[in-house]
């Protein structure tokens, strides 16, 4: 009975050796490696999730100040918009209503085409100005008045103001330029209705 018992012993440990080995082989073979694998992707999902909400963040803050600037600028933006130089006609008109616009403060002037040049989207006429004002407050009444035309014009430096005591005027002669965007958006832009509405 004692042999019985002693081999029973035995059968029970090295059974509980061969258990307690495949236990331990599945647990450091299969499940600790399934373990790390969620840990790891549990990790990279948060690490995913901050990035994510940083994004939406910086995003939402940009989108804001871009409202913010276009309506602060909103009036240079549609009078870059306006005459949308994508033909030669735009830059026919912007001329005429520049010529109806000095009519009101010159006596007499020619308006002479120097140049016209495209740099960043922007087409760029300079125009020369040489004309007759009844006084240096008409000219100073035109500089005022510049921001009512519906494009974005600029005065060159120098500007030369002569006094004509035969005709009691004076002669002005100045550079203009009139600057009209050429830009062209992305088909992006358009796809996702993002371009820039007057």
């Amino acid at each position: 009975m004692n042999d019985y018992k002693s081999e029973y012993i035995v059968k029970n440990i090295l059974f509980f050796i061969v258990f307690a080995g495949i236990a331990l082989f599945g647990i450091t073979q299969i499940l600790l490696p399934k373990i790390q694998i969620y840990k790891t992707q549990v990790s990279e999902n948060r690490r995913s999730q901050l990035i994510l909400n940083q994004t939406q963040s910086d995003f939402d803050k940009i989108s804001t100040q871009v409202r913010d600037f276009i309506a602060q600028n909103k009036a240079t933006f549609d009078k870059l918009y306006f005459p949308n130089a994508k033909d030669d006609s735009t830059q026919e008109r912007a001329i005429e209503e520049l010529n109806e616009f000095l009519h009101n403060y010159f006596l007499s002037f020619t308006l002479t085409q120097k140049k016209v040049f495209v740099e960043d989207d922007l087409q760029r006429t300079r125009l020369e100005l040489k004309g007759y004002v009844s006084d240096s407050t008409k000219l100073v009444q035109m500089m005022e008045n510049l921001h009512t035309l519906p494009f974005v014009l600029r005065l060159e430096v120098p500007l030369f103001v002569e006094e004509d005591s035969a005709s009691k005027s004076s002669k002005v002669t100045l550079g203009l330029e009139i600057v009209q965007s050429r830009y062209r958006p992305h088909t992006l832009i358009i796809e996702e209705n993002l371009q820039y509405k007057p």
